[in-house]
């Protein structure tokens, strides 16, 4: 059976508010007549025990493969480590083929309570940036973008833990049954209220119960709220997200600069060599697009020889499409995996295989890969960059499809 325990033990919310099983997941939580639930306006509780949740469970039990789950099928299939299988190995001692009955509230929240942003990635979009939420509302409905980009994104009822929202004024009762809190974002180094509702967790004396994870895009360091986290969670694991290196990363993250993100790094790395304690875990989540496939191997040489004793999660992007490894022409695509063949990647080589498998399982016409690059040419033109420019060293026979 492909049981997956997130619907048992886990939600996960977007920005404007609407709540899904798991951030993944290709579907949002809906009531019976078909409108969605909001974390402004509708209890967890509620939400969690819904007709849609409890049909969604009885689903994976009758045996079912969820198409709405698709993304873990489609990593399973190709060697890659999905997060179903990732669920099952972090709740390993349930078993909800046993005991199927969910509890009121969620044990595990991958919570959004702000899309507030300082940078906006090439890889994100306006439902997780405030800045390209700016920058949308400020181009034409009929931008030649793709369907990644086009439109505006819009919060009915403001942002998820804003004044007069369910979800904060009911934290008690939801807080005081967690286990474990993924923090999302947005950046929620650059949210003034994520610093309020870890002080709440910790003053309550619930953080000490909770396994703390969040991801951060390493360029704002708040030295005293992250040794007050890692002194009273339960443990605190934080994700340094990083796409690329150099100028490569400064075009993926727009704001951003690379030396600045260096030496946050350093930082982060002078705190977990003082401590050295299982319970606080600092990591890299790289995402692999294809703009940064080629150098990875040099990214794995500067953690080696900077921040040698963090690991590093390769994180395969989705979406947007025009972004995906696959989205390349073949021998482009041969080159990457010439240089990556040639590197010792030590425990890392299933991942880099399991990669490699993905790139190769989709391919693309010229004209659909030119088509889908209008993105780039778009968004360039917008906020007057070259990515071409950037990185024809790593990627030279793609010119034709940057004219």
């Amino acid at each position: 059976m492909h049981i997956c325990k997130i619907p048992w033990i886990s939600l996960s919310n977007d920005p404007e508010g609407s709540v899904r099983p798991c951030c993944i997941y290709k579907d949002s939580i809906k009531k019976p007549d078909g409108t969605e639930y909001f974390l402004q306006k509708d209890t967890i509780e509620e939400i969690y025990n819904s007709d849609y949740m409890n049909n969604l469970r009885d689903r994976f039990l009758n045996g079912e493969k969820p198409n709405e789950c698709e993304t873990c099928w489609i990593d399973e299939t190709n060697g890659y480590k999905s997060k179903r299988q990732m669920y099952d190995d972090l709740f390993n001692k349930i078993d909800v083929t046993k005991d199927n009955t969910p509890v009121k509230y969620p044990i595990d929240f991958q919570l959004i309570i702000s899309n507030a942003c300082n940078l906006k990635c090439r890889s994100c979009g306006p439902s997780h940036s405030t800045q390209w939420q700016k920058e949308m509302n400020n181009l034409p409905d009929n931008n030649p973008g793709t369907n990644d980009y086009k439109g505006k994104f819009f919060m009915p009822h403001g942002q998820s833990g804003g004044n007069g929202s369910v979800l904060i004024d009911d934290i008690e009762s939801w807080a005081s049954k967690l286990k474990r809190l993924e923090i999302v974002g947005g950046e929620p180094f650059y949210v003034e209220k994520w610093t309020t509702i870890l002080t709440y967790l910790i003053e309550n004396g619930y953080s000490k119960n909770v396994d703390l994870a969040m991801s951060t895009n390493a360029t704002i360091f708040n030295h005293d709220l992250l040794i007050n986290m890692c002194d009273n969670f339960k443990t605190v694991g934080i994700g340094l997200s990083v796409d690329g290196m150099g100028d490569v990363f400064n075009l993926l993250r727009k704001n951003a600069n690379w030396k600045l993100v260096e030496e946050i790094c350093l930082k982060y790395y002078n705190i977990h060599q003082q401590r050295k304690v299982s319970s606080v875990n600092f990591n890299y989540t790289y995402t692999v697009s294809w703009l940064d496939a080629y150098m990875l191997p040099d990214f794995y040489e500067w953690v080696k020889n900077n921040t040698p004793e963090l690991k590093i999660w390769n994180n395969i992007l989705h979406q947007p499409a025009h972004m995906k490894i696959t989205m390349l022409p073949d021998n482009e695509k041969q080159r990457i995996q010439d240089r990556w063949e040639s590197y010792d990647w030590g425990e890392y080589k299933a991942d880099i295989n399991s990669i490699l498998t993905f790139m190769w399982s989709e391919s693309y016409t010229d004209e659909e890969i030119k088509k889908e690059y209008k993105n780039f040419i778009y968004f360039d033109y917008v906020r007057k960059e070259n990515t071409y420019e950037v990185i024809k060293e790593y990627y030279p026979s793609l010119e034709k499809f940057f004219k």
